[in-house]
């Protein structure tokens, strides 16, 4: 199949992650795999959809990181892997994700859109204690749902 025919499989797969039908998105990419090999958009694709369909997160994150590990130059399969570090509420490694994009493509408007929406940490309640420490954790927490 020729590079076009494969971006527009790749963008009814996307449609179908979008409009909220990520079961059917899974079978999608899985049989674009079979049938067009271990691409890195379809394995980082293959990843949201598992990650969105059945909460297969670690499979998600191994996915989209043999992605990675294939084309390590694209910015677009960094925020693939934040957008399941998001789902899998794991922000701090979402932000981690985003900011190695943009290390290999520094302009990229996606993932400085995304950091700017994930926000700067807020300074932790008791700020003469570590983040970690258990008064500042379940303050925060606390402030968090009344706020």
């Amino acid at each position: 199949m020729s590079e076009e025919g494969l971006k527009e499989l790749l963008k009814e797969g996307i449609a179908l992650i979008r409009v909220g039908r990520a079961v059917e998105a899974v079978f999608f990419f899985e049989e674009m795999l079979l049938t067009y090999g271990r691409s890195a958009s379809v394995l980082s694709l293959l990843g949201i959809s598992m990650a969105k369909a059945k909460g297969d997160f670690y499979a998600a994150e191994k996915l989209c990181l043999e992605a990675i590990n294939k084309s390590f130059y694209r910015a677009d399969l960094y925020r693939n892997l934040a957008e399941v570090y998001l789902l899998w509420n794991k922000k701090a490694q979402a932000i981690s994700a985003l900011r190695s994009g943009l290390k290999v493509d520094r302009r990229n408007k996606s993932l400085i859109n995304e950091l700017v929406k994930l926000g700067p940490r807020t300074k932790p309640p008791i700020p003469f204690l570590s983040r970690s420490n258990p008064l500042n954790k379940y303050i925060g927490i606390a402030k968090s749902k009344f706020a």
